[in-house]
């Protein structure tokens, strides 16, 4: 009984593991179309709202930088970047 409940146990796992393990070539249809959908949707000129709230003024700075690079190469896809720094006991308690 223990040999059959191990085996099952084991055959389980391996199912588990191997499930997600594909060569990607079924679901790469659907990924380009979601993605064209999504891009078209994009071009109405509304930005995204992003809010990232840190500890350090350096964070800021790197953020914005990051933000400006992103609208850059992606005119279609802009964010609208909103930082706010808080203490350390602020945000670590």
């Amino acid at each position: 009984m223990k040999r059959f409940l191990s085996l099952v146990t084991c055959l389980a796992i391996l199912f588990t593991v191997f499930s997600g393990c594909g060569n990607g070539n079924e679901n790469a249809g659907s990924n380009t179309s979601a993605a064209s959908s999504t891009e078209g949707t994009s071009t109405s000129g509304k930005a995204t709202d992003l809010t990232y709230w840190t500890y350090q003024d350096l964070h800021i700075q790197f953020m914005k930088d990051a933000a400006q690079r992103w609208n850059t190469a992606h005119p279609n896809e802009q964010i609208n970047l909103k930082t706010e720094s808080y203490p350390v006991d602020d945000m670590h308690s």
